[in-house]
């Protein structure tokens, strides 16, 4: 585990990131990940198709702080994200984090290939974002709290 993990002192908050669904969204079929359950299937796939050889990170900009935002304000947030990722990233993906109890609107976002993780973590600080999902290949996805 990186040593520049901190822990998420809201309870309420970390359950929902953990029971939340992040869908990867690919040309030949979706991928679901789960925070804490290795899949071997997407593992395979991701280093496959999508040229993965060290790690991958989610990151949405939508809600910042976990504050309702309107569907205008998060679209120019997705789009400034998008944008910064192209410019930098190199191959992402896009996805949907997805709360299965229907209390939040799916939130878009990017799955990004081999980013500098502390780049990543910049950039959802930038976003006002309370965490992301990264996980190194052959390892069970982690929430990382910025």
């Amino acid at each position: 585990m990186l040593a520049f993990l901190r822990k998420n002192p809201d309870p309420e908050l970390a359950s929902a990131y953990q029971r939340a669904l992040y869908r990867v969204i690919a040309d030949d079929g979706d991928f679901v990940i789960r925070i804490d359950q290795f899949d071997e299937e997407f593992d395979a796939w991701i280093r496959e198709v999508g040229g993965c050889t060290r790690e991958w990170a989610i990151i949405t900009p939508c809600n910042p702080r976990s504050r309702r935002a309107r569907e205008e304000l998060n679209g120019f947030y997705f789009n400034e994200l998008r944008f910064t990722i192209e410019a930098k990233s190199g191959n992402w993906f896009k996805v949907h984090n997805v709360d299965p109890t229907g209390d939040w609107k799916d939130e878009p976002g990017f799955l990004m290939i081999d980013p500098d993780i502390r780049w990543a973590m910049d950039l959802g600080r930038k976003c006002k974002q309370n965490a992301l999902v990264a996980c190194r290949l052959g390892e069970t996805q982690r929430l990382i709290w910025l």
